[in-house]
């Protein structure tokens, strides 16, 4: 608690530190394009963290949660290095809403931990993080946030340049390496996108070398897209491929392994359609569509054999209207539609065939009255499950609401208070689940009779944006009724432990804290100093503690960013987490510390980058407490890519 509280106080005192400062326009510029009045990340009233540029490409990863696991209070599954869906706040699953371009991902994902995201992030203009409650524009059920990739593959504005683009060819020390290209050109009245990336990796090592056994990875991407756009609005369509062969990690070599070897195959391909008006009436500034369909599938194969075969065909639309100011106000109103139909085919499929519709209307509304802002907003709609089969259903009205307070202390400093009211309807694998999961290597039950879980948080912020420097403090409380998790019962089944999925009262309370100054900016190039601390605590109503909640961690780290050259290094403690549930294991604290270096040289309109960038400089044997294979995939050891970049 002493070692916590010298962590707030710290960067509490930051921004007094650069108080005197000015509002920093570069941050200003980037926009969080989830929000469909697109504030700044200045601006908005909710948690927000922007992940783009410079920035990351060096913390790129080939899982979104791995590429997320710096940022502050957020952390990732960690199913081995293929597998990695963020966590926000001690929220996951169903809780955290991925999306691309602002449209579910409609992957399978959510159905179990050792299901990839069918993101790249390495193909991503811009990451975006939205904490806590964010039900009601994205869909219910987005309890912990939301995750939003926007990768440009449909343009929304006419292209300035003819051709443009990037390539990169990068190696591994875990003999692989990667290769992209991505490719932006102006044809006639035409936008024309297209990108692909190829991943080979071998199993990673441990620490002292030890190779973590079957985390191997491949995987091929790419997609192409069109689109149209004038002063009038915009119309595009993309077409991607996802394919990715990894494995479930066996345990580290020379210890006991896990029985069966087991890789996850697979394939999805998706059509993306948006479109839209600018003033269509004299009413609305903007009238948007967007429509996306996956049609996915992946097998789940044991020792080579076919064991069980997923197949999932979702569909996502939404219509969101922006509408004139009226007075002070500035809004966003539309209508949500989604259709989800899964099936889980062969003898260990563990999820009945269902079929999920959800439907959903919301309304957002914004204003500033001098140096206050303020945020109101409404969802209202409905999520039904039904078993293929007809035998059993489930159905759920939902009604979320937010509302959100902004007061300017000063140019560069506000305070926020937020309130959170979010309804999560449980999910098919939730419901009925019944049978042993390979993947996990689990007996997974479900619960018929899962009631609606219903989230409330509130929370105060503290936000300094100046010249020279930038910093955030958020202490939260989200208290979950009806909260669903999976209950570790101790028995056995078909010789696999036994998950029930249950419910119970829950209460979520922490803090994050974040601060970024620039210690010497001149002509050769800037030096950036960051400090950060994030820790949440997450308890039943009965006082005990629910399993794979991530432990307090500290980082610090220093980067320069010249015209030729680049470099930096960062330092995380994650402490040891011994709040654990019944059942549950504890892990012992780690440090990481990894360093970066680039260097830039210039030719015409083209540039050219050589890159290295090494990770767990020390070697440390490191489990993410937050992973169902803590005890059998610890992280990479020491590590290092090296490659070469090209813009044009």
């Amino acid at each position: 608690m002493r070692r916590t509280c010298l962590h707030l106080a710290l960067l509490v005192a930051l921004p007094a530190y650069a108080a005197d400062q000015h509002q920093a326009e570069a941050l200003d510029r980037v926009l969080v394009t989830a929000n469909p009045l697109k504030p700044t990340e200045a601006e908005s009233t909710q948690p927000v963290v922007v992940l783009g540029g410079s920035e990351l490409l060096r913390k790129a990863s080939a899982s979104l949660g791995e590429t997320l696991s710096d940022e502050v209070g957020v952390t990732s599954s960690s199913f081995g290095p293929g597998v990695g869906r963020p966590i926000i706040r001690g929220q996951d699953g169903a809780r955290v809403r991925v999306m691309s371009n602002g449209l579910d991902s409609l992957d399978v994902s959510t159905v179990s931990v050792d299901h990839a995201v069918t993101i790249d992030p390495f193909l991503a203009d811009q990451i975006e993080v939205l904490k806590g409650p964010a039900t009601l524009l994205y869909g219910s059920g987005a309890i912990g946030g939301v995750v939003n990739v926007v990768d440009g593959r449909i343009h929304e504005r006419p292209l300035t340049q003819p051709i443009s683009g990037r390539a990169e060819l990068r190696a591994n020390s875990f003999n692989g390496g990667s290769g992209l290209a991505r490719i932006d050109a102006r044809v006639g009245s035409l936008n024309v996108h297209v990108d692909a990336l190829k991943r080979d990796l071998g199993s990673i090592d441990a620490a002292d070398g030890l190779e973590v056994v079957n985390s191997d990875i491949e995987t091929q991407t790419g997609a192409v897209g069109v689109s149209y756009a004038s002063d009038q609005g915009f119309l595009g369509a993309s077409l991607s491929r996802f394919e990715t062969l990894y494995g479930i990690p066996q345990g580290v070599e020379g210890s006991e392994l896990s029985d069966e070897q087991i890789k996850l195959d697979l394939a999805q391909t998706r059509l993306e359609v948006k479109g839209a008006l600018y003033s269509p009436l004299e009413s609305l500034e903007r009238v948007q569509v967007n429509v996306g369909h996956n049609n996915y599938n992946h097998v789940e194969l044991a020792d080579g054999e076919i064991g069980t075969r997923f197949e999932n065909q979702a569909t996502e639309g939404r219509i969101e209207a922006i509408h004139q100011p009226i007075g002070a106000w500035r809004g966003v109103f539309g209508l949500q539609v989604g259709t989800r139909d899964f099936a889980a085919i062969g003898d260990e499929a563990f999820v009945p065939p269902a079929t999920t519709d959800e439907l959903g209307a919301f309304l957002l509304e914004a204003a500033t009255f001098g140096a206050w802002s303020v945020d109101l907003g409404a969802r209202f709609g409905r999520q039904t499950t039904e078993l293929s089969d007809g035998t059993a259903d489930s159905s759920h009205a939902l009604a979320s609401f937010s509302s959100g307070l902004s007061y300017a202390i000063s140019a560069d400093t506000r305070v926020s208070v937020g309130f959170d009211h979010a309804e999560r309807a449980p999910s098919a694998e939730e419901l009925f689940s019944n049978g042993p999961h390979e993947g996990t290597a689990s007996f997974e039950i479900g619960d018929a009779d899962l009631d609606t879980e219903t989230a409330q948080q509130l929370e105060v912020s503290l936000h300094h944006h100046a010249e020279r420097f930038h910093g955030t403090l958020s202490v939260y409380q989200n208290q979950v009724d009806q909260f669903i998790y999976q209950l570790d019962t101790g028995e056995i089944e078909d010789d696999l432990p036994v998950r029930v999925w249950s419910q119970t009262d829950a209460k979520f309370r922490g803090f994050e804290a974040e601060g970024r100054f620039d210690l010497v900016v001149s002509d050769a190039g800037t030096w950036q100093a960051r400090l950060f601390t994030d820790r949440v605590r997450a308890k039943t109503r009965d006082g005990e503690n629910l399993p794979r909640i991530s432990p307090w961690r500290v980082g610090a780290g220093l980067q320069f960013s010249g015209p030729v050259w680049q470099a930096g290094f960062s330092a995380t403690h994650t402490g040891r987490q011994n709040d654990v549930a019944p059942l549950e294991t504890e892990t012992r604290s780690y440090n990481l510390l990894s360093a970066n270096v680039a260097y830039q040289m210039t030719q015409g309109e083209s540039r050219y980058e050589v890159f290295a960038r090494a990770s767990n400089l020390t070697d440390e044997f490191a489990q993410v407490h937050t992973s169902l294979l803590k005890d059998r995939a610890p992280l990479a050891g020491r590590q290092l890519d090296v490659g070469l970049r090209f813009y044009f």
